[in-house]
């Protein structure tokens, strides 16, 4: 029996900016999970998520012992929010809104 965990976190991505993975310029997303802890996971994960405006809400991500993915869910969609113009850390070739970063 393997041991499950899970991370709580808000994603609000613009619809332009997440068009760059299908570009091949963005693979994954590195985020702030509602505890504080950073997590990075790739961007496809997110494609079921995505609509017009983007992708925007509350998120779960589940992974077992050995850090598989187990699943990844929308608790609830939000509405836009803005882009902040800096974040410490992030890697110049990042696009970063809130406390997201999209990475090559």
């Amino acid at each position: 029996m393997s041991e499950h965990n899970s991370a709580t976190f808000r994603l609000s991505i613009p619809a332009d900016d997440y068009r760059k993975f299908y570009q091949g310029s963005v693979s994954e997303v590195i985020t702030r999970t509602l505890d504080g802890t950073t997590i990075r996971f790739p961007a496809s994960l997110l494609r079921e998520f995505v609509s017009h405006e983007g992708i925007h809400g509350l998120f779960q991500i589940t992974w077992d012992s050995q850090h598989k993915l187990k699943s990844l869910r929308q608790l609830q969609r939000d509405q836009t929010l803005k882009p902040v113009q800096n974040m410490t850390g992030a890697p110049s070739a990042c696009v970063v809104f809130q406390a997201i970063r999209l990475c090559p």
